[in-house]
């Protein structure tokens, strides 16, 4: 079964997150659903949150407003967990719950950053952006 729940980030604040308490990230090139990280270069640092075969739905927890969960289909067939049409990643270089490293990175044709609750990106605590957001 594929959960997405949400939990307080230190420094971050409230993201969506894996069954596991990894933070869940959209890459701001996925406009409209589009899943475009599929490359195994991509797919290797930034796992899809993928469906389970014979799974049809993800399931909501904590903060995570179930009408907002959907799917998308890779290239390979697979489906792949959105939240607000933006398709859901982890990230390999978070070694563990609570950590947010792939915040603001630009690779892959886009930027990646957690999602809040809300559906919308967490841009505020971007490292490597320059800036800081109020």
């Amino acid at each position: 079964m594929a959960t997405v729940n949400s939990a307080n980030v230190s420094g971050t604040g409230t993201v969506l997150v894996n069954t596991d308490g990894r933070t869940l990230y959209m890459l701001s090139a996925d406009k409209g659903g589009k899943v475009t990280c599929t490359s195994t270069e991509c797919t290797a640092a930034w796992p899809p949150l993928l469906l389970p075969s014979g799974v049809s739905a993800a399931v909501s927890g904590g903060a995570v407003t179930a009408s907002m969960l959907g799917t998308a289909k890779t290239p390979s067939g697979a489906m792949q967990v959105t939240y607000n049409s933006w398709p859901l990643y982890t990230f390999s270089g978070d070694a563990a719950a609570g950590q947010v490293n792939g915040q603001g990175i630009k690779s892959f044709g886009g930027v990646w950053h957690p999602l809040a609750p809300s559906g919308q990106p967490v841009t505020g605590s971007a490292s490597g952006s320059g800036g800081y957001g109020y």
